[in-house]
């Protein structure tokens, strides 16, 4: 544990009032070390923020390139006849067994 002189600008130490005021603290030390305590948090919560960003990011890219190759496959199948979706009951089947998000009422 140690022990530290900092000097504050008068705008940092009127913040600093202001926050001890707010949170009902009367010594300073007490205010620094939850303001460093914020700080600290913060970082590890915009650290996981980053973590999930570049994770949902990776899931897209996959997204778009699965959607490309099943249109690329598609293509290649070189089908004649284009038949309607909604008929076919072996696809709305499939859709209703593999439907995770679907409503339960």
């Amino acid at each position: 544990m140690g022990r530290y002189t900092i000097y504050l600008s008068e705008d940092l130490e009127k913040k600093l009032n202001d926050y001890m005021k707010q949170n009902k603290i009367k010594k300073r030390s007490v205010a620094i070390k939850e303001c460093l305590c914020k700080i600290i948090q913060k970082e590890d919560y915009d650290s996981s923020i980053y973590e999930v960003n570049d994770k949902l990011n990776r899931i897209l890219y996959r997204e778009s390139l699965s959607r490309k190759l099943l249109e690329q496959f598609f293509a290649n199948m070189g089908f004649q006849i284009n038949e309607p979706t909604d008929k076919d009951e072996l696809l709305k089947a499939f859709y209703e067994k593999n439907n995770n998000f679907r409503r339960y009422e």
